[in-house]
């Protein structure tokens, strides 16, 4: 029979805590549900020491955890929103006092496309803490064209027309604007002004 006997047909030990002044937890035979026939020899341990804490509820800002990447020349807007974008956490002082904001499990954005994007998500929570609501996390995610600025000083300005005059300055500053990816195919030294007379 015992070779037959599975950790899955043992129920777990139901610890049950309600004294504070108790420092030992014990476990003695009768804690423990087994089949018919078997009885235990040997618990190691057989005992294991309490710490009691003092249980705090705290309010605190989620922030989103992002991760994958978007297509080419795509980003995820940031910061990105989480409703409701506070929530409150209880649990043992020592972990819940120190914390300044809730992160949520990671939100794989891999391949999304561009727009905006309603996810639902849940709380990266710290062992022992618990929220305090059961309303639904939802991450709105939006994926924007990558645009990046870019300035060339000393752009030649040339005239072109009947007039064949000349521009004062000859010389201009120009700022571009576009995908990363555009903007890093613009050759400086082939950079003209125009100006059609």
């Amino acid at each position: 029979m015992l070779e037959n006997l599975r950790r899955d047909q043992i129920e777990p030990v139901r610890v049950e805590l309600r004294d504070p002044r108790q420092a030992r937890f014990d476990f003695t035979d009768d804690r423990f549900e087994l089949p018919a026939g078997v009885r235990i020899l040997e618990v190691d341990p057989r005992s294991i020491a309490l710490r009691w804490e003092t249980r705090v509820t705290r309010e605190l800002r989620v922030r989103a955890e992002i991760v994958g990447e978007p297509p080419a020349d795509h980003v995820a807007r940031l910061p990105v929103d989480i409703e409701p974008p506070r929530v409150s956490l209880t649990g043992p002082r020592s972990v819940v006092e120190p914390m300044r904001e809730v992160r949520t499990d990671p939100i794989d954005i891999e391949g999304l496309d561009p727009g905006r994007h309603r996810l639902p998500t849940s709380l990266r929570l710290p062992r022992n803490a618990s929220r305090q609501d059961d309303a639904a996390l939802t991450a709105t995610v939006e994926i924007v064209a990558d645009l990046v600025e870019r300035t060339i000083q000393g752009v030649a300005v040339r005239v072109v027309g009947p007039s064949h005059g000349r521009a004062l300055p000859d010389r201009v500053r120009i700022t571009l604007k576009g995908t990363r990816a555009a903007i890093g195919g613009v050759d400086p030294a082939r950079t003209n002004a125009i100006v059609d007379t």
